[in-house]
């Protein structure tokens, strides 16, 4: 989101907290998108004649528990989902195998919603949603909070 002047003008450029962003080199590049689209709306504007102050904001967010807390319910409460597979060995034996995917599920009795969710869509929520409470003064109700008192 791009905010131009007292946001009273304002251009969503498809960066989102909640996206799928598989790596880091895809964030990055959507990020210069981001950048991108701002510094030239910013020039049309202003060769309109228009005086407008805008800027585009980083902000740092420690990942402390953001992917063992659950967004939905705020408790460290999240078990790997695992998937079966089988494959064949050197010896040409079928051999049954246990592998960790990409998902979680709340196991807490006072969830809501669905239970089982994207590792990183629910980490880049709780991120979000950490820069939100600390900037509110509501530390106690970020992941590493929540984190650190369930260890």
């Amino acid at each position: 989101m791009i905010v131009f002047g007292a946001a009273k003008w304002s251009h969503q450029a498809g960066l989102s907290f909640c996206s799928s962003i598989s790596s880091s080199q895809q964030f990055y590049d959507r990020l210069q998108l981001e950048i991108y689209q701002f510094n030239r709306l910013l020039a049309k504007m202003q060769a309109k004649g228009e005086r407008v102050d805008g800027c585009v904001d980083l902000v740092r967010v420690y990942e402390g528990f953001t992917s063992k807390v659950c967004h939905g319910c705020k408790t460290k409460s999240l078990i790997s989902i695992y998937k079966r597979v089988e494959r064949q060995n050197q010896d040409g034996n079928v051999v049954t195998q246990w592998i960790r995917t990409r998902w979680f599920e709340c196991t807490h009795r006072g969830h809501q919603g669905k239970k089982k969710m994207n590792r990183d869509v629910n980490a880049s929520r709780n991120m979000a949603q950490n820069l939100i409470y600390a900037a509110f003064n509501r530390v106690h109700e970020t992941t590493w909070m929540i984190g650190k008192q369930s260890e």
